[in-house]
Parts: C-alpha cells; structure tokens; sequence
C-alpha cells in the first residue's frame, strides 16, 4: 500500500534532499541538504576542562562580544591552560622531554580518565601517560601561574594554547537542525525545523522501522521525501506503509507527540526511547536543565531549584540586568567564594559538589573557606535561592546587590547558552522579589 502523505501531512515532516528543490507542506517550505554553521558544544574527558580568553584580549577582538569564536581552549582540572609543540611532527608522539619537560611538563590524565573520541592517552618514554587531542601530545607550561594564564602561548614561535574552535555541525538534511542543549539530554540534541527533538527508539533494526500502526499515533516518522538521498551518516530507513524515513547511524528517527514546545525531551520518559543527541556532554549527576515558570531552560539542582551566579553589574558595556551578554569568566573567578559568605548564605544556598567531585567541561570546583567544595560553571560558583519555593521559580533573578558607587553585583540565572531574550517581566503577576539580597 503506497501512502497518502495528504492525510498525515499535519503529523509527519516531510524532509527533502536536493540543492534547490522546494516542497509546499502544509504551508510550510523544506528546502534541500545544508551545510549548518551554528555551534555545539565540546566534549571532554575527564579531568579536563574548558576556559574562556580572558576579557582583555576578547575586547580587543570585538569590543561587544565576550566569546567570540576561537575564545576557549581547554585546560586541566585546576584551569591550567594545556598547549600543543609544533615539534611534535609524529601523531601521538610527544618529543619535549628530560630538560624540554622542565618548562613544558605533559598533561598527564588522572588515573581514572579513559579516552573518548578526539581525546587519546599516549604513554611516554618514561612510561607516564600523556593527554593527546587529535594527535597532538598535550603540555602544560611552567610560567602560567594562576587558572587561565596562558603565558606560554606562542613561545619560542613553537608553542600554541590547546583551543576549542568552535565547529560546523557538518552536513544534515536540509530540515533537521542541532540543538546546543535540550531538557535532559546529554548533549547537543537533533530536532526538526520547528526545534522539535528527535528520537530514536530499541526496538527498531538498523535501517527498518518497526514502529506502525498505533505507535505512530505517538511516534511521528521523520520523513524524508522521494527526491531525498543519503548523505553522510544520514540514512533513508525502510517502512512497512513503503514510505521512506530519516534515520542517523541507522537509527530511525520520531518526533514524540507529546513534546509541547521546542525543546521538550518529554519522550525520553518512556521505556527504550532516547532523545537523539550529535555526542555527549559532560554534567555533573546532581545538576538538570530545567524550565522556568516562563519556559526559559536554566541549570537546577536534582531536587528542582534553580541555580544563579554572581556577577559584575557593567554600566555601559552591553552587559546589565536587560542584555543577553555572555558572563566572563574572569569576572567569576575574581568574585569567587568570596562574593557570598556570612549572613549572604542564608539567602543563596552554595550548591555544594560531593567530595569526589571531578571537574570536567564547564564544570569545575571551587573550595569555600571552610573547606566544603562548590560546583562552578564557567568560572562562576553556583547558589540555590531560599526564596524559590518549587521547581520552576526563579525569584531571585537580577537581585541588586551595591556594595558601592562603583561595584554593583547582580544574580543571574545560570543557562546553557546565552538567553535569546531578557529576563525583565518574566513574573508579571507574581509576587515581587526583594530589590536588594545577598551580601
């Protein structure tokens, strides 16, 4: 039996796959295969983690932008910025040794780091182990004294930070998109032009669906269209109707019909079905993404509280209570523990990390004075608000803090990616927060 698209038109997506070919659907257009150029996020192993260029040099690429592409590279767990030695020619073969290692000692993995794709573990001469990231051995440098120094870049015209460049999604089916971050997936997530996610399920074969008849009341096929071709790890999975669906890896591909917005993982909550993710991300176990009382995604604790951080309130620099600027992590750093402690923790909770805690990512630890360690996101520790009272608020948002004419401080919700939008007007009706808390 052939397939009348008509009568399921408003429950599937039709995807096409060349050039220049459009398809009406539904009022809507999907065009042809496309080389997306948006950024996703990185991956690490354990024990290594990622830091930002510092502000002086990011201004001085772009007075506006306080990430610009190429402003990340990776570093140890402590934040010691890892480098690459053009002299290592061979991949995997590290050559600074004996009285080169001195200044340049090897990024030596913890002993309960294993390698993930990229990342690879060479052993060295001396039979210790050594960090290399596509092929290239890994150092630190002796002279970099405090986390995200990097002193050591360009040294002796040999010597080069270990960056992060942000990357190209590659080459997809014109329709099908990735998403920085999803609600509880662990990584960068497909979704279709709407921004709904993906998802691949157990029980299909590779390259066959089995999903028919009454599943896919729930289970929407991500169709792709007859002029479509495969491309990539992008294949065309069969159908019993003889339609023909997307599948990634061989995995067929749904969308679930009870994902409400763009966004939702809603599916992952049934057995056997997963949300389909481009690779995996680190976060730590006691941290979720969750949404907003608005529907804004945010980081919270397991429990469901929402998590802020300190920040420095900048006057005239595009960052303030109503931007969407990208913290620095400089400034997090500077702040540090200090920023809130005394009578300032009754009110913002530290979020504490347990005592095996490993940095990773984004992710790292600070240690409060009195010893107790602190999770950390992008430079800045974390905090709970004792104003938020279920999962979902977030009343403590842009709470002033002025400990002068000239520092102000604010409380800012903690998110995965920079907001699209501002938070002013989130609670409109709700019950007014304190104008002034913490310290």
């Amino acid at each position: 039996m052939v397939l009348d698209l008509r009568a399921v038109i408003p429950r599937m997506l039709i995807i096409a796959a060349t050039s220049y070919a459009v398809f009406p659907v539904n009022h809507m257009v999907v065009a042809a295969q496309s080389l997306s150029l948006e950024p996703v996020p990185p991956q690490t192993p354990l024990g290594v983690t990622i830091q930002s260029m510092p502000r002086r040099i990011i201004m001085a690429i772009d007075w506006w932008t306080r990430e610009p592409s190429g402003g990340e590279f990776f570093a140890d767990e402590s934040g010691q910025a890892l480098y690459t030695y053009d002299g290592d020619t061979a991949p995997g073969k590290p050559t600074c040794l004996q009285e080169c290692a001195r200044m340049w000692p090897a990024a030596t993995p913890r002993d309960d780091a294993e390698p993930i794709p990229d990342w690879e573990i060479a052993t060295r001469p001396d039979h210790t182990r050594q960090w290399v990231l596509n092929g290239k051995p890994l150092y630190r440098f002796a002279g970099d004294m405090a986390p995200a120094d990097i002193r050591g870049e360009g040294a002796d015209g040999k010597w080069h930070l270990a960056r992060y460049v942000r990357e190209a999604k590659g080459v997809m089916p014109a329709g099908i998109e990735v998403a920085p971050r999803i609600d509880d997936a662990d990584g960068p997530a497909f979704t279709d032009s709407r921004g709904m996610t993906l998802y691949y399920n157990d029980y299909d074969k590779v390259g066959v669906s089995k999903c028919s008849g009454i599943c896919t009341e729930q289970w929407h096929p991500v169709v792709a269209a007859g002029l479509a071709r495969p491309i990539g790890e992008w294949t065309i999975a069969s159908r019993q109707d003889g339609t023909r669906q997307w599948a990634y890896k061989g995995a067929p591909l749904y969308t679930f019909e009870g994902d409400i917005r763009a966004g939702n993982s809603k599916g992952q909550r049934l057995s056997g079905w997963h949300a389909a993710i481009l690779r995996t991300v680190y976060q730590p176990n006691d941290v979720q993404l969750a949404e907003t009382l608005r529907g804004w995604t945010v980081f919270a604790t397991q429990p469901g509280s929402t998590l802020y951080e300190l920040d420095v309130f900048y006057y005239g620099l595009g960052h303030n209570t109503n931007s969407n600027s990208v913290p620095a992590a400089e400034d997090g750093r500077a702040i540090g523990t200090k920023g809130c402690t005394g009578d300032c923790t009754n009110t913002w909770i530290p979020f504490r990390a347990p005592d095996d805690a490993v940095a990773r990512g984004y992710w790292s630890i600070v240690t409060r004075e009195e010893g107790s360690k602190q999770w950390a996101y992008k430079g800045f520790p974390l905090y709970s608000y004792i104003g938020d009272k279920r999962p979902g608020d977030a009343f403590g948002y842009d709470t002033l803090i002025f400990l002068n004419h000239s520092d102000v401080r604010y409380w800012r919700l903690v998110t995965p990616s920079p907001p699209p939008h501002t938070y002013q007007d989130e609670y409109a009706g709700s019950p007014p927060k304190p104008e002034l808390a913490g310290n």
